[in-house]
């Protein structure tokens, strides 16, 4: 038997393992979509039929709806711009990434300056912060250094409020 010769459509068309892949990762999308609360998805300016379907989503409570909405919601975005869904999503992600790394280095200055000795505080603080801004951290500092009871702990969340103001 002779092998059927194929036509210019059909070299062209993409293969099925690709068309699964392609399936997959706009079900993905819609899945971190999905994933993201109402009000985080109303700044992505999404069409309203995928909306729709993804505040459908969030009342499912049953695991097999759920996942049946979630392949809905994969289908809808065959045809959207997937694309510039993904990097609205991704640019998103990387405010809130960029946001927990200033938390995080915050925090770890906050802590130096609660463990540096005495005589090293100036230095410390020259480093960390322009001169005009030391004297509020110096007195938030030495409040949070007190005893340990709930004025201290009130002082060290202020040190990390100011300390957040100061980096950003």
């Amino acid at each position: 038997m002779k092998k059927k010769a194929k036509s210019d459509d059909e070299e062209r068309r993409p293969s099925r393992s690709a068309l699964k892949r392609q399936s997959t990762a706009l079900q993905k999308l819609g899945e971190d979509l999905a994933g993201l609360d109402p009000a985080a998805r109303a700044t992505l300016d999404l069409p309203q039929e995928l909306s729709e379907a993804l505040a459908l989503h969030d009342r499912i409570h049953d695991r097999e709806g759920a996942r049946r909405q979630r392949q809905f919601i994969g289908r809808l975005m065959r045809n959207l711009d997937s694309e510039a869904i993904a990097r609205a999503l991704a640019s998103r992600q990387n405010v809130h990434a960029a946001h927990v790394a200033e938390f995080h280095r915050a925090e770890r200055l906050r802590d130096r300056l609660l463990n540096c000795p005495e005589q090293e505080i100036d230095n410390t603080l020259a480093e960390i912060v322009p001169c005009d801004k030391q004297e509020k951290l110096r007195e938030l500092l030495l409040r949070a250094r007190g005893d340990g009871n709930s004025a201290g702990t009130r002082a060290r969340r202020e040190l990390f409020r100011e300390l957040m103001r100061i980096l950003s």
